[in-house]
């Protein structure tokens, strides 16, 4: 009895405990809202604005996040502001001493957000003038990315009320605004005025346009500043300017004894040494290198001997060019496994099920460059017979083998090399090796025709419409000056992408901005859906190339 008597009396202890004890309700319903101001100190939208600083106090715990990346001044200050966070309240305040007559706008971006959610408060704009009055009118836009046509966020509008062609590179601007998801702008509490619009994306916040790769934009004519409701909407295409200074963009060894330096801008007659240095006795060792520059002058790429040399652990490169250029590099080899792996020499050929297109060679791929392919090694059976190859050359840096033959339909083929045929840099020579195909029947393909509506007054520039496959990689080009029909043949079922733009130089190529020319890039048009060429079909579809500048005020990014 006495035991059962102590059990209950701790059973009742324990109730009495917990229900005396005081916890945190779990669950409940999600924060989902931001927080809000409560008070505003001093008030916002006061005219002979004196002091130093504001503070908020919000209806919630804060945390503030990024605050110098977030705040967007206009106009903007000589030295940032500082803030002062404490629990609910923030304080933003500033040293410099404002000019007379002036409307300010502090615009707190995404900087502020609740404490246990996160959720953003991204309309906080503190607005106060050192004059009698407020400056209310406004310049809105947009900025879309020339080469994408896609609206670029968060980049800088810079408004400029004096002007020279300097100003960009030198000046920060009079006032400033911020381009939001959709690309949209407006800077507001501006004086009655003409502006010159200027946009930077950069990633310092110096608001000065430092060349490649900060991307710029800008009007052609000024603007003229406005109440709400009469105010223009002005488009303004973001791009990157061609660079002129020479430099290497990246390099790295992705193979054995492979090292690859791709250049900003194309170059000629590169120089290139790769040096081993023996520190100890204070020697320099050339290494033996292939080097071949591709075709387009911006990929140097090199095939070094580094031969079985276990205690290699750095290699120097040395580079120099016809330009005056030269860099120095370091090639750290026991970094990666993979350079020190026996070099094998490794073929793959343009078949894909064993089929192939009888319009096109066959190509067999090599990972290394070749010495030498002995041709009389080389067979190509057809229904059981040897036939003569019509051609077998070396393509693509001696690394491909490119084999012609006027294939039939209907028929078996059997491309194949004795052991020995090929040799690579590294004196590995290829085991015997063979690739069985036939070309695909007539049905296997889909064509594909656009018809495309060009607008009549723009005669006096041509149209480049070009065809993509799914890699990106350009399958047919079209240059027109009017409206018609597009061919683009015979095609394997496949999803393609078709753009085009406006050639307003005729040379053909799309080519970007120039901010000191004054030149705006070429307009770009993207036909909106995937094209599905399906096998045995006609595909027939209508395409009038439109671009973000058309129907737009005269001065917008013209």
């Amino acid at each position: 009895m006495k035991l059962l008597g102590y059990i209950i009396l701790t059973w009742l202890a324990f109730v009495l405990y917990g229900c005396a004890q005081e916890t945190m309700p779990s669950g409940g319903i999600k924060d989902e809202f931001p927080p809000e101001p409560i008070s505003i100190t001093p008030s916002p939208l006061l005219t002979g604005f004196q002091a130093k600083q504001f503070t908020y106090v919000f209806d919630e715990y804060i945390q503030v996040d990024d605050f110098n990346g977030q705040l967007l001044v206009s106009p903007p200050l000589k030295k940032k502001a500082e803030y002062l966070h404490r629990g609910k309240s923030l304080t933003v305040s500033w040293q410099d001493t404002l000019p007379e007559n002036t409307t300010y706008q502090f615009n707190l971006g995404e900087a502020v957000k609740d404490f246990n959610e996160g959720n953003i408060n991204d309309g906080l704009i503190y607005v106060f003038s050192t004059g009698d009055y407020i400056d209310s009118t406004s310049v809105r836009g947009s900025v879309f990315d020339a080469e994408t046509n896609e609206p670029v966020e968060k980049a800088k509008v810079m408004l400029y009320q004096t002007w020279s062609d300097t100003l960009p590179y030198t000046t920060p601007p009079d006032y400033l605004a911020l381009t939001n998801a959709k690309g949209e702008f407006t800077a507001q509490y501006l004086p009655p005025d003409t502006f010159m619009i200027f946009v930077l994306f950069e990633e310092s916040s110096n608001y000065k346009y430092d060349g490649p790769p900060e991307k710029i934009g800008f009007l052609n004519s000024t603007v003229v500043s406005a109440y709400r409701d009469s105010l223009t909407r002005f488009k303004v295409p973001l791009f990157l300017e061609s660079d002129t200074a020479q430099y290497i963009k990246e390099s790295s060894g992705k193979d054995f004894g492979y090292f690859e330096i791709v250049f900003n801008l194309p170059v000629t007659s590169p120089s290139i040494r790769f040096v081993e240095e023996e520190e100890e006795v204070g020697l320099q060792v050339e290494l033996e290198a292939l080097n071949l520059l591709s075709a387009g002058g911006d990929t140097l790429r090199s095939w070094v001997k580094i031969g079985d040399r276990p205690e290699l652990e750095e290699v120097i490169v040395y580079y120099s060019d016809s330009t005056g250029y030269a860099d120095t590099l370091s090639w750290f080899i026991e970094t990666d496994p993979k350079y020190r792996e026996e070099a094998k020499l490794k073929p793959s050929a343009s078949i894909s099920g064993g089929k192939i297109n009888r319009d096109k060679p066959v190509y067999i791929d090599f990972n290394h460059p070749l010495e030498k392919a002995d041709t009389t090694l080389i067979h190509l059976i057809e229904d059981s017979t040897e036939a003569p190859l019509l051609s077998a050359k070396l393509t693509r840096l001696q690394r491909r083998l490119e084999v012609q033959y006027p294939f039939k339909r209907e028929t078996k083929y059997l491309l194949w090399a004795e052991a020995g045929a090929f040799e690579d840099i590294y004196g590995n020579y290829s085991d015997s090796l063979g690739f069985a195909f036939s070309p695909h029947e007539e049905d296997h393909y889909g064509s594909l025709t656009v018809n495309v509506i060009l607008d009549d007054t723009l005669t006096d520039r041509s149209f480049v419409a070009t065809l993509y496959d799914a890699k990106e990689s350009p399958i047919r080009t079209f240059v027109i000056a009017q409206s018609g029909e597009l061919d683009f043949g015979k095609l394997d079922p496949a999803k393609y992408t078709l753009k085009g733009f406006f050639d307003e130089n005729g040379n053909e190529e799309w080519d970007t901005g120039n901010y000191k020319e004054g030149i705006q890039p070429e307009r770009k048009a993207f036909f909106t859906e995937e094209l599905n060429v399906r096998s045995n079909w006609d595909l027939d579809v209508d395409w009038i190339p439109t671009t973000p500048l058309d129907g737009v005020p005269k001065g917008s990014g013209e």
